[in-house]
């Protein structure tokens, strides 16, 4: 197989995937991870810190005061935010390089 079609294979095999699982799978699997770890499972310990409640990630908070002259209140999309957050994120690493 060349390079070329490995990245089409792996996209089958994601999109396999994604459509292979629903919301109740993950809930399911998610459970079985935190029972193991209150039962000591180090594994699962690190996996519920670092991935679902993002210890060590520096967290940022966005606060939006904007709101249209019709006085509705404005709700961005997740797409916005994301992107806000990202040029936030890049801001505070390039912080950090300066300072070394």
């Amino acid at each position: 197989m060349k390079s070329q079609e490995v990245v089409p294979w792996i996209q089958k095999l994601r999109n396999a995937i994604y459509h292979g699982v629903e919301e109740k799978d993950i809930e399911q699997i998610v459970r079985g991870i935190v029972q193991r770890a209150k039962d000591g499972d180090k594994a699962s310990i690190k996996f519920v810190f670092e991935y679902i409640l993002g210890a060590g990630t520096p967290m940022i908070a966005i606060q939006n005061n904007h709101a249209p002259k019709n006085g509705e209140a404005y709700m961005p999309s997740r797409d916005e935010i994301e992107f806000e957050t990202a040029k936030i994120r890049s801001k505070h690493l390039s912080e950090l390089r300066a300072q070394k």
